[in-house]
């Protein structure tokens, strides 16, 4: 695995074929990718999963399925996927909930497997993290991480 720091300034270079994000509007880096994406990460934040209506609730309830159940608006753990490629440079923007390193390593780790994408480009608060994730992560050979850090 070949890992490498990028500085801010140059975050939107070519070389990767997805890029991780907190889901983090106050973020700096936040607001710029959305500004470049005309604001489709505030878009994307803001859905919100359809409730199950109450008859159907009851006919699983009765009928002792197991079923899961979401609240509308209930904010999610699982990461928020948008296809970029019409305004960034690489293929998806996911977007992951609060910093959390195990959350984080597990989620970065099934994306890049499931979209076979060995580019990687992480943005991150601080290089403290940035290190951490570099030593944990377990991707393969092939693997090429970027770092971004926002301090």
């Amino acid at each position: 695995m070949n890992s490498q720091w990028m500085n801010i300034n140059n975050f939107y270079a070519k070389g990767s074929d997805l890029w991780f994000l907190e889901q983090n509007p106050a973020s700096s880096l936040f607001q710029k990718l959305d500004w470049y994406t005309h604001f489709i990460l505030n878009k994307s934040l803001e859905h919100k999963s359809q409730k199950a209506g109450d008859k159907i609730e009851k006919i699983v309830f009765k009928s002792n399925l197991s079923l899961n159940f979401t609240d509308a608006g209930k904010v999610q753990a699982k990461p928020i996927l948008i296809p970029s490629r019409k305004w960034l440079p690489c293929e998806w923007l996911v977007l992951l909930s609060t910093y959390n390193e195990k959350a984080w390593i597990e989620q970065i780790q099934e994306q890049s497997k499931n979209l076979k994408a060995y580019r990687l480009r992480i943005f991150v608060k601080s290089s403290t993290e940035a290190e951490s994730l570099q030593k944990k992560l377990n991707l393969g050979p092939d693997s090429n991480l970027t770092f971004v850090t926002e301090i």
